[in-house]
């Protein structure tokens, strides 16, 4: 938990924003959904089918992972969004996970500081670090100015994923090095492994955590000021179901697809829209079918299906797109894996 004296520092520096900077709702609401999981779901897929897709492929692992973390360090610290411990906070967004560290934040961090690092090392640009530096601030103070996040969240996010970046930059080769000449069988086992371990941990914490660990009732009385349609549900298993459905289907989607549906993200402009479009629709089918699995089933029942629904996706855009790409002529077979 953080300490009460800086979260009332941090929330009377919020409102000091919203009484003076309401002018900039507008304009930051467009940096804070550079954060939101829709706006990777359609970035990351273009990247890898029409881009690079080793590039592809390590942003959504990278994202996947980040936010996994993330979920677990919200659990860790458990301590309240800015709207929830003060009632005269604006929170003009719902959100029903604890707060720090933000998670707008870190991902900012993570993706956007991936994607510097790639692109400066194609080709050496001296604006690139100061853009990223700009584009995390915005995303991360958006979240501040929306009520939803402290000053102290979007540091401990910052810290957080520096800390993932430097990390995943330095290990995640050698993790493919090896992934990469193993068998099939191998590979879908260590896939679901890794994605079973991801689960156990959740489980086993978030079960320690609930019998530990008890909400203030004026915090849920304020968030549901603001945000009445959406109780907030701080040990919600949710988030860690689909990011450990999302590394399974990375994982068996790479390894089909190196089988079967080796393409090159190569073509023509018009090529690349096409295969993007098809590809996009199957993707948003897929992830539309959750409301045919509501939270009024079984709790077991309806995070299976939500673990199903993701690992579907995902082999989806990894293996089955291209591989019906490569099928109807909207992608060539490609020769060597694209790193």
């Amino acid at each position: 938990m953080i300490p009460e004296p800086i979260q009332r520092v941090g929330a009377d520096m919020i409102l000091w924003c919203q009484a003076h900077l309401a002018f900039l709702y507008a304009p930051l609401e467009i940096f804070t959904l550079l954060g939101e999981e829709l706006f990777y779901m359609i970035l990351i897929p273009m990247i890898y089918w029409c881009v690079h897709r080793g590039t592809g492929l390590r942003l959504l692992g990278l994202i996947t992972t980040s936010s996994y973390i993330n979920e677990l360090l919200k659990w860790a610290l458990h301590s309240p969004r800015p709207y929830w411990y003060d009632a005269n906070i604006e929170g003009l967004r719902a959100e029903s996970s604890f707060g720090p560290p933000s998670g707008h934040s870190q991902n900012a961090v993570t993706f956007w500081g991936y994607l510097t690092a790639t692109a400066h090392k194609i080709q050496a640009r001296r604006w690139l670090w100061p853009a990223f530096v700009v584009l995390v601030f915005l995303i991360s103070f958006s979240r501040m100015l929306l009520g939803v996040h402290f000053p102290h969240d979007l540091i401990l996010g910052w810290t957080a994923g520096g800390l993932f970046l430097v990390a995943y930059w330095k290990y995640m080769p050698r993790f493919e090095d090896w992934f990469r000449p193993q068998s099939l069988i191998t590979q879908v086992a260590t896939s679901f492994g890794i994605s079973g371990a991801m689960l156990v941990a959740a489980v086993a914490y978030n079960t320690f955590l609930v019998g530990s660990v008890t909400i203030d009732p004026t915090l849920i009385s304020n968030a549901a000021l603001d945000q009445p349609a959406k109780a907030i549900a701080p040990f919600s298993l949710k988030a860690p179901v689909s990011y450990a459905g999302v590394i399974a289907g990375l994982g068996v989607g790479v390894a089909f697809m190196l089988r079967s549906a080796d393409f090159s993200t190569g073509g023509s402009g018009l090529l690349r829209v096409a295969r993007y479009v098809v590809g996009l629709i199957g993707v948003f089918a897929i992830y539309a079918s959750g409301k045919f699995a509501p939270e009024t089933l079984p709790e077991g029942l309806y995070l299976a299906l939500r673990y199903l629904r993701y690992f579907t996706m995902i082999v989806w855009a990894i293996w089955l797109a291209p591989l019906l790409f490569v099928k109807i002529g909207l992608a060539d077979k490609n020769s060597g894996v694209a790193r």
